[in-house]
């Protein structure tokens, strides 16, 4: 299973719970939005990390209002898109690679 809206921080994630431990990076990702004058309006630099974690319950934190485990299966119908769904599926199988508890 996969934390929905699971963001790995150093150690402690303030939005989860949960205290972590990154173990190995999974991917590096650039979205530049542009506005109708092909402006840059954002930019996002997103670095995902599978982590292993320490101590901790799920449960919404502070700027989250749920949070929840689901299946690989349910994330199309919780309106995951493609890309993040093959980032999360890259990070499992480095999962199945390394030690990792509750992977």
């Amino acid at each position: 299973m996969v934390p929905f809206g699971f963001r790995p921080g150093h150690l402690q994630s303030e939005w989860s719970n949960l205290t972590i431990q990154p173990v190995e990076l999974v991917e590096v990702f650039e979205r530049i939005l542009r506005d109708a004058e092909s402006r840059v309006q954002y930019h996002f630099v997103v670095v995902d990390y599978l982590c292993r974690i320490l101590s901790g319950e799920l449960r919404p934190g502070t700027d989250v209002t749920e949070i929840r485990w689901a299946r690989l299966e349910e994330l199309p119908m919780l309106g995951i898109t493609p890309e993040t769904r093959n980032v999360i599926q890259k990070a499992l199988n480095i999962a199945r690679t390394v030690q990792v508890k509750n992977c």
